[in-house]
């Protein structure tokens, strides 16, 4: 959980974010569904998904976290959760998770203090100065399970398994 202090200090850095993409321009063009897979992605979205793969990786320790405590109160809990979370970003102030929610679907999740904790763990993500300005949101599957058999798990579709990407008023930094 984030102090007082700290929710101020990120209250503090959001606000200057958001004036910056909206004086840059982040804010016009219409959101579009970007390639999750880096093969099929153009060189500016390949740039995006490093950008946005690499935060999400040093947080999975935090999210594993998240489960262990999941599971010591439900042993047996497991499924699929999907975060969706908007990053606001520019090239010359920074970025930040701008805000999250769960994703309801069939085989999801349904534990409030779980959820609760995913959704604060996104506000750790870290991001280095982006090399554009605009939106990026994210929703990210996460498949939660014990790896016990004798836990009993619906069989996810396959779409709900695959990350989705749309960039917003993204524009590159000269």
């Amino acid at each position: 959980r984030m102090s007082d202090e700290d929710k101020q200090r990120r209250a503090e850095s959001l606000s200057a974010i958001l004036g910056a993409v909206t004086s840059r321009g982040g804010e016009r063009g219409e959101a579009r569904e970007m390639a999750v897979d880096a093969a099929s992605a153009g060189p500016a979205d390949q740039e995006i998904l490093k950008y946005v793969r690499e935060p999400i990786g040093e947080i999975r320790p935090l999210l594993k976290e998240c489960y262990g405590h999941a599971l010591e109160r439900k042993p047996n809990l497991g499924g699929i959760m999907a975060v969706k979370f908007t990053i606001v970003a520019d090239s010359e102030t920074g970025a930040l998770v701008e805000k999250n929610e769960l994703v309801a679907g069939e085989g999801h999740i349904q534990d409030d203090l779980l959820a609760e904790c995913l959704r604060e763990t996104m506000y750790a993500l870290r991001f280095s100065k982006p090399k554009g300005t605009g939106r990026i949101t994210i929703t990210y599957p996460m498949v939660l399970t014990t790896g016990n058999p004798d836990q009993q798990l619906q069989k996810p579709k396959q779409e709900d398994l695959k990350p989705k990407i749309e960039v917003e008023g993204w524009s590159a930094a000269p």
